[in-house]
């Protein structure tokens, strides 16, 4: 008997002993999983027990995470981190206390009563008066019973396992406040290094997207006047593996569909409607083959360039996806994913694209499915993909009240409408953080992961609304550098317009200065030429001379009048014929182009309203473009064409029409933009100053009027100018409204 109780203090100090130097060994280990790990392990051995569990409460909700369990014939314990709904986990955490059952024990759970069928112990994991978990083991080793002593020796280990995991836990909170401050400070120095708009969106959304392990980052601008959500910026790093991608509709890209019949390589741009409708200005698509078959496509696309892939760019673009297909067939987490990725950057750089996307293909016919999305697209000088607010309920009110919102794909209760917004991604995880300076909100982030049961905890919210302020200041700072930039581009613009005003003007004034001068010698000319004609016989032969010295002289004297009425500016306008001052224009040009051979033909509407104007303005508009078309006519046919003027009355009578259309060579497409320019100019050196066009929509935009080109290269030009009939002035007027009222 002695000697079974020496034996029996021997044991429970062995234990006790064991118990110390796990305590002491748990202590030394701060990552949490493997301090998990080996408090189950411990629990089983000194309960000698043949399984066991650590389950602990989350710290942002009520939910029960089981993170650690050893099963009957493991070795050693695994962690884990899956949500459990343990009842008996429930009832220890809701009283506080140890429980102790072997089986056929009743038991008393919310008013229940269950009959035990295994022996178990669950002691709670309380530090500073709080519970944090529940340790546990089952069934007793050699079939027999638990006691309280071995209760009593798991509660000792209990209150030691707590301890380290709150120490455990402490230790990584103070890494991850460590890190969070790095992302912070490194975040602020990526958003400081560059002013320019295009470059702080993206950085915004890669360390957004590197600091949450987002895999889907969308940044859009704000109207609330008409709460339309702008997209700004898109970066995307999503890979899937193949049983989870999605399934895309090869209807809606035909070029997938061509390729996978023809096995060979294809480009679509934005003439396409459909991709054009997608938001795309080009496509290249290529197959992945393996042992001869097709296995999947590539897919690398831009947003805003739209020239033709070259034919090196697409050969580059096929070296770099040889080995690709035999990664999608056998296909391993990490290392497939990460050729994947590689292959998506390698693409996009030898394309010049924004997106790439890798598809496999499915076990139905005609189906592919998404491995890889990745890219990035900015929309700044182009506008991006529009989001009505009205829309989007929870968008509405992160926005009007700045709220952080989340959305799960898979939530019942999801709006129809929400659901679109998982649309490119399929099954996931919505993190919606508004974008506010100085209390105003500007803007939207929306971050996805591809994990739908994935919920952001308070810490990872905290982190990504610091993120979103850095990068709504960052944002703010970039607009106005660029309204700033804008603004200085506009008063160059200004300057510019300004220096040629003053040229033109200068030239104005030299213009009339030579007609003046012209016109001295031409007076006497003129008077010479009446004495010769009044004291030359009729029937002496130098009589027809003499006339025709008179008669040239009258005309270069009406052309210099001309010239001083055009030149000379008058600040007030008033009520003129239009067809007079094209008849005007024709009789100073008119002559020249028929010496030329160049048909010209008027045909000028009978009476039409007049035209509230500057007297001699409209003539230069006619002017201009009667050369211009000769200088057209003379480039392509030396002179055999035909130049036609018409005018006449359009829109309801309130416009005053005048087109001018020549059969000469016409614009080039590239230069059509271009032909309003200052200075630019189609014609040889020499030939013109590129000023004639521009003056004429100067002109024509002070008359609150219109000027359109429509030109064919090799068939011709129409010029078409609209002005404002005073007819239209009157009525409006009669009718109590007033220019602009509208």
């Amino acid at each position: 008997m002695q000697m079974d109780t020496i034996l029996e203090s021997e044991t429970h100090l062995s234990e006790l002993n064991l118990l110390y130097n796990l305590g002491k060994t748990f202590s030394a280990v701060l990552d949490l999983s493997e301090l998990l790990v080996d408090i189950v392990d411990a629990a089983v051995t000194l309960a000698h027990a043949n399984e066991g569990l650590l389950i602990l409460t989350e710290p942002d909700s009520d939910r029960l995470i089981l993170k650690a369990e050893r099963q009957a014939g493991d070795d050693i314990a695994r962690a884990l981190d899956q949500v459990t709904e343990d009842t008996l986990a429930s009832h220890v955490l809701a009283h506080g206390m140890p429980l102790l059952l072997n089986a056929g024990d009743p038991l008393s759970t919310d008013g229940d009563e269950t009959i035990t069928t295994r022996s178990l112990v669950y002691v709670p994991l309380i530090t500073k008066g709080r519970t944090i978990g529940i340790l546990g083991v089952a069934d007793k080793a050699g079939n027999a019973v638990f006691n309280t002593h071995d209760l009593d020796m798991l509660a000792g280990l209990g209150g030691y396992a707590a301890i380290a995991i709150e120490n455990a836990r402490l230790y990584h909170q103070a890494l991850d406040r460590t890190l969070e401050l790095s992302l912070l400070v490194e975040s602020a120095n990526a958003l400081s290094w560059s002013l320019d708009l295009g470059r702080v969106l993206d950085a915004i959304a890669r360390h957004m997207m590197r600091s949450l392990q987002a895999h889907w980052c969308i940044i859009s601008d704000w109207r609330p006047e008409t709460n339309t959500i702008g997209r700004l910026a898109e970066h995307r790093l999503a890979l899937w593996p193949p049983d989870k991608g999605l399934q895309i509709d090869i209807q809606t890209f035909p070029i997938h569909s061509h390729v996978l019949a023809s096995a060979g390589v294809a480009t679509a741009y934005a003439s396409e409607g459909w991709l054009a409708q997608l938001g795309y200005r080009r496509m290249l698509v290529i197959p992945i083959r393996h042992n001869g078959y097709v296995v999947g496509l590539a897919e690398i696309s831009n947003l805003h360039e739209d020239q033709s892939f070259t034919s090196a760019q697409i050969n580059l673009c096929l070296r770099r996806i040889l080995d690709l297909g035999a990664q999608i067939r056998d296909y391993r987490v990490g290392y497939s994913e990460n050729y994947l990725l590689e292959a998506g950057r390698m693409l996009i750089s030898a394309a010049g694209a924004d997106w790439c996307s890798i598809y496999s293909c499915g076990n139905e016919p005609d189906t592919l499915i998404r491995m890889l999305d990745y890219g990035s697209g900015i929309w700044v000088k182009e506008p991006g993909p529009i989001l009505e607010g009205d829309d989007f309920p929870t968008l509405h009110i992160v926005l009007q009240e700045q709220r952080i919102g989340e959305l799960q794909s898979t939530d019942p209760e999801l709006d129809d409408a929400e659901k679109a917004l998982f649309e490119n991604i399929g099954d996931g995880s919505l993190l919606l953080l508004p974008l506010v300076v100085k209390g105003k909100t500007v803007g939207l982030v929306q971050l996805y992961d591809l994990h739908p049961d994935r919920h952001f905890s308070d810490r990872e919210i905290g982190l990504a609304r610091a993120l979103a302020n850095q990068a709504a200041v960052a944002l703010e700072n970039a607009h106005l550098v660029q309204d700033l930039q804008d603004s200085l581009d506009e008063l160059k613009a200004m300057q510019s317009h300004l220096v040629r005003a003053a040229r033109l003007s200068a030239l104005g004034e030299l213009a009339a200065m030579i007609a003046h001068q012209i016109n001295n010698p031409l007076t006497t000319i003129l008077g010479d030429a009446d004495i010769l004609v009044q004291d030359i016989p009729t029937d002496d032969p130098a009589y027809e001379s003499a006339l025709a010295i008179r008669r040239a002289g009258a005309r270069a004297k009406q052309v210099v009048e001309r010239m001083l009425n055009m030149a000379r500016y008058e600040d007030e306008a008033r009520p003129l014929d239009v067809n007079h001052t094209v008849h005007e224009a024709i009789e100073l040009v008119g002559a020249q182009i028929k010496q030329l051979g160049i048909k010209l033909e008027v045909d000028l509407a009978l009476q039409l309203p007049p035209i509230q104007s500057v007297p001699g303005q409209l003539e230069d508009i006619w002017m201009n473009l009667l050369s211009n078309a000769r200088d057209a006519v003379i480039a392509k046919s030396n002179g055999t064409g035909c130049i036609h003027i018409q005018s006449g009355l359009v829109k309801d009578k309130k416009q005053v029409e005048i087109s001018v259309q020549d059969d000469g060579d016409g614009i080039e497409a590239d230069d059509l933009p271009l032909i309003f320019d200052p200075f630019f100019t189609t014609k040889p050196r020499g030939k013109g100053t590129g000023l004639g066009l521009y003056i004429c929509r100067q002109i024509v935009q002070e008359h609150s009027g219109e000027i359109d080109v429509t030109s064919t290269p090799g068939e011709g030009t129409c010029v078409t100018v609209r002005l404002p009939a005073i007819v239209t002035l009157q009525k409006e007027q009669k009718h109590g409204l007033h220019p602009g009222s509208r």
